[in-house]
């Protein structure tokens, strides 16, 4: 009864945040049963009833493999499931990378000050896979970037047979991808996946424009 109490401080102090929308387990349920009987939506106030309907959901076999997805708890009920739906308060949208990644922080630090020591929280979803790939993406097109600038040096200084023309050629590739990030910084547009791609464009361009000019030259 104490796990199941800490389990709904933790749901309470997650939906204190105002991108997460609804947190659904068996402890709500309790809670909404408490609702309809007491008029209180709280865990009802009394371990034994507590006890009486865990214990008539375990001894009957067919509801509990019929509703298993509903009640979010295993055979044993040792592991509860625990459904949290995000939504963006203020785009009225959904989470975005950067948004997203703040609430997976504030879950993970609520677990880790309100769950008690002998439990094992485990964060799973497609969520949470959608945003590791985007930050190893992000991380291999900021490591894209660095390789390609050097590339770029060695590339323009063995043709121009001038480790100065090399460096020139690195003004207008920097100052494309600065101006790229000076304005998403000014536009407070996100630095994720789609973004980052701007960058290799910059260079792109920039390097082509910056060779075409000392050949000029």
């Amino acid at each position: 009864y104490e796990v199941l109490e800490q389990i709904s401080r933790f749901e309470n102090t997650l939906l204190q945040n105002n991108d997460i929308t609804h947190v659904t387990s068996i402890v709500s349920y309790l809670k909404a049963m408490n609702k309809s009987l007491l008029g209180t939506y709280e865990l009802p106030p009394n371990r034994a009833v507590v006890s009486s309907l865990i214990q008539s959901i375990r001894s009957d076999g067919s509801m509990l493999e019929e509703y298993r997805d509903q009640l979010f708890v295993d055979d044993s009920f040792q592991r509860l499931t625990l459904q949290i739906r995000m939504y963006d308060s203020d785009e009225k949208w959904f989470l975005f990378e950067e948004r997203l990644s703040n609430v997976v922080d504030y879950i993970r630090k609520t677990s880790d000050q309100i769950l008690p020591a002998e439990t094992n929280p485990e964060l799973w979803g497609w969520n949470l896979v959608a945003l590791e790939l985007s930050n190893v993406l992000v991380k291999d097109q900021i490591t894209s970037i660095i390789v390609s600038v050097g590339f770029v040096f060695l590339v323009a200084a063995i043709t121009f047979r001038s480790a100065v023309f090399g460096a020139y050629c690195l003004v207008p590739l920097a100052l494309g991808v600065m101006i790229n990030f000076i304005a998403m910084w000014l536009l407070n547009i996100p630095f994720d996946v789609l973004t980052t791609m701007f960058s290799s464009v910059a260079i792109g361009a920039g390097i082509d424009d910056a060779i075409h000019l000392l050949i000029q030259y």
